[in-house]
């Protein structure tokens, strides 16, 4: 975050740029996910108990040449997805004339978690209730859930990924 903010202050052509950054890296074999947020969208964490905001952010990039960035790491307990997503989710404008917005997006979440598909679930419920049956903005959703029923090493499936735009797929590489 330090190396891409840098850039962006010292590039001329780049000067005036500003960016959002969400980085996360996922170790399947510790169920950890480590994460740094310089003023994207903040995750959702959720799980059979409820849903949160993973609340951390820094500062956007480009802004500050002496900014700190912070890595910061949670365990995904079983049966629990983290959900990161664009601004372009959050301003989809719905029927009610307000934009979805953060309640929005984790009522989304909510109504598709436990599903077979969550991302189309999601997706078809932020449509459903938007005022043009299409999105605004592009959008980009990335859903990293535990599987609850399989923690030994060598029972655990593929990871599997979900898309708009076609059925879920085995990497064949990884863990839930």
């Amino acid at each position: 975050m330090k190396r891409v903010n840098q850039v962006l202050m010292d590039d001329p052509p780049l000067e005036d740029t500003f960016a959002s950054l969400l980085l996360l890296k996922w170790e399947p074999e510790k169920n950890l996910v480590t994460y740094a947020n310089a003023g994207h969208c903040r995750p959702v964490l959720i799980s059979p108990r409820g849903s949160e905001i993973v609340p951390y952010s820094d500062i956007i990039l480009g802004l500050d040449p002496n900014a700190d960035f912070k890595d910061t790491s949670l365990v995904l307990q079983p049966g629990s997805a983290l959900v990161s997503y664009t601004d372009g989710l959050l301003g989809q404008q719905m029927k009610s004339g307000d934009q979805l917005g953060e309640e929005g997006v984790m009522d989304a979440i909510r109504e598709s978690y436990g599903s077979g598909q969550p991302v189309d679930g999601l997706i078809q419920h932020v449509l459903d209730g938007s005022e043009i049956r299409e999105f605004g903005d592009d959008i980009l959703l990335f859903w990293l859930q535990r599987e609850a029923d399989r923690d030994a090493a060598n029972d655990r499936p593929a990871p599997r990924w979900f898309s708009p735009f076609g059925e879920g797929h085995s990497s064949g590489q990884g863990a839930f």
